[in-house]
């Protein structure tokens, strides 16, 4: 069996969530004797970490977007993999799959987030209330149009900025009403769904967002994520078992991609309204390649200028964020946006650190039990709930590590690889499944 995974992203840092699923999955199918490889849509410069030389990563950055579609297509019919597994979704991975098809290579697709499927990346309808996902393009338009007039970008405050904003919106909701850019991407997301073979869910919350979308209901697997097996420390139940910084400080941390869905201007505001001084808040983290997300990040490290107890430092290599947990007593989730996970809070977890969340992470029940969720998720709640722990903290009730509840036992990427092994059986030729066995 050889399997092609496909991504349109290349951060190979340890903070991008779907890459690190991606890698760690590839690496872990490799043990099971799959032959896997690994291609990225996209015209960024691969970065110098890689996760597994088991796996070769195919990085087409060249020729333009025609040129790199072209040769991602001529790659896949010169591969001729058994199964081709979509991480993302976008224009790109619109124009490969049909490749696949006619050459008879079967479809997958994991959904990570709502980065591919949300036209806002969200899943949120009108930016507040969880949407069922379902694109429709009238419904769609109009809910990305108020999101653009809602949210001045960074450098548009201000009345001249609203200006802008709204004549920036304005021309979105003319080319969104009289275009047939939505009308297209609803039409494509469903012929490929309806294509795929199998669709991988993390939770069964996330299963009508794709049968809405034109996914056959056989097709869904539930699948959650796990955690490398790199992360889990080596005494089982082990908590605080690295050194936190001195006692007479509290670290509450971020660790994520730094852009407006990810929520860190709430946290940032809501610890900033804190007045202990042996609070510290460490963002450890980089934005996307956008720049609109660029100019968000430097709009957060302009703000956080003011209070000498944030911090920030760049994306870290795969593998190196261990330390990083060992320094925390708090992990900070801020989404705005829904999520399918985020990995964080697996690996918060994991490391005996008390996750405090927004209700839109994938798994809230996790966060509730072990840690806080934070609602409504506003900055101002935000301040209340880190009094609360600081309050502690100082009070020494009780360690977070007690805080945080009994030891979990979770999912590692060998579970997931063996539970999408299988399901990859499911859908392939006898002599093809069978092959991997041997």
């Amino acid at each position: 069996m050889n399997v092609m995974h496909v991504s349109a992203c290349c951060h190979l840092d340890s903070i991008g969530g779907t890459q690190r699923f991606q890698w760690d999955l590839a690496a872990e199918l490799t043990r099971l004797r799959v032959r896997g490889s690994i291609l990225w849509l996209t015209e960024d410069p691969p970065g110098p970490w890689i996760v597994d030389r088991d796996v070769p990563v195919f990085a087409l950055a060249s020729g333009g977007a025609t040129g790199l579609e072209a040769a991602a297509a001529a790659l896949v019919e010169a591969e001729r993999p058994s199964l081709l597994h979509f991480h993302t979704w976008g224009h790109r991975e619109a124009r490969l799959a049909p490749v696949a098809r006619e050459i008879g290579i079967p479809l997958a697709f994991t959904f990570h987030g709502a980065m591919g499927l949300c036209p806002n990346g969200t899943l949120l309808r009108w930016g507040s209330t969880p949407c069922d996902g379902r694109i429709l393009p009238g419904r769609c338009g109009s809910c990305r149009v108020a999101s653009w007039l809602r949210t001045p970008h960074a450098g548009e405050r201000g009345a001249g900025g609203v200006v802008a904003n709204v004549r920036s919106g304005l021309r979105r909701q003319r080319a969104l009403r009289h275009g047939p850019g939505l009308a297209m991407f609803a039409q494509g997301v469903r012929e490929f769904l309806g294509a795929c073979s199998l669709a991988f869910v993390p939770s069964p919350r996330f299963t009508g967002v794709l049968t809405s979308n034109g996914a056959r209901a056989e097709a869904i697997r539930h699948c959650p994520p796990g955690v490398h097996r790199s992360d889990i420390p080596a005494t089982a139940g082990a908590r605080g078992d690295t050194p936190r910084e001195h006692a007479s400080s509290c670290v509450v941390g971020y660790v994520g991609r730094i852009n407006p869905s990810k929520g860190l201007h709430i946290l940032l505001e809501g610890f900033m309204a804190t007045s202990w001084d042996g609070a510290r808040l460490r963002v450890v983290g980089a934005p996307d390649a956008t720049p609109r997300a660029a100019a968000y990040a430097r709009e957060m490290e302009a703000a956080a200028l003011s209070d000498p107890r944030v911090s920030f430092s760049g994306a870290l290599p795969v593998g190196e964020l261990a330390p990083v947990y060992g320094g925390l007593s708090l992990l900070a989730i801020p989404s705005v946006g829904v999520e399918t996970g985020p990995l964080v809070l697996l690996e918060a977890l994991q490391r005996g650190v008390v996750p405090l969340a927004s209700n839109r992470v994938g798994q809230p029940e996790l966060a509730r039990r072990h840690g806080s969720l934070v609602e409504p998720n506003t900055p101002a709640e935000w301040r209340r709930t880190l009094d609360r722990y600081f309050d502690l903290h100082r009070a020494r009730e009780a360690p977070f590590g007690e805080l945080a509840g009994p030891p979990v036992d979770l999912r590692t990427m060998q579970d997931v690889a063996v539970d999408v092994l299988e399901a990859y059986r499911s859908v392939l030729p006898a002599p093809t499944a069978a092959a991997s066995a041997t």
